[in-house]
């Protein structure tokens, strides 16, 4: 009598596809976890940019720069003055004759970048713009 051979995987071949999807895992997920990283920075910049932009429509307003971010949530001009991607506060230096300012992120979290980004950048200038270093 003949045997009929059952169908089905043998361990083996199961092996060998868990190996595979290991593999790919494995070289995948590094650039993943980069882009979210490089979106959350780019998000950052962005509300940077929006702080910026409110920053100079308080002064086109008051004819001065505020003393704080917190001033700007106060008289409704942003909504947030936190970097979305850890929710720390970003940081406002005011210049010596009150004239320009300096807007910085207080975070260490986008430093997984590595040489993209320096610690406590980005930063915008209301002289300079937006710079990462």
């Amino acid at each position: 009598m003949r045997r009929l051979r059952e169908s089905g995987f043998t361990l083996i071949e199961i092996m060998v596809v868990i190996v595979i999807i290991g593999i790919l895992l494995a070289l995948l997920l590094p650039n993943m976890v980069r882009s979210k990283h490089q979106g959350q920075l780019a998000s950052c910049e962005h509300s940077l940019r929006a702080i910026a932009s409110a920053m100079e429509n308080y002064n086109t307003q008051y004819k001065q720069y505020p003393d704080s971010l917190k001033k700007l949530m106060e008289d409704k001009y942003v909504q947030q003055v936190f970097c979305p991607s850890n929710n720390s506060e970003y940081g406002l230096e005011l210049a010596a004759d009150g004239k320009d300012y300096t807007l910085f992120c207080q975070g260490s979290h986008h430093l997984v970048l590595g040489d993209l980004v320096a610690e406590g950048f980005p930063q915008y200038s209301g002289a300079a713009g937006l710079f990462r270093k």
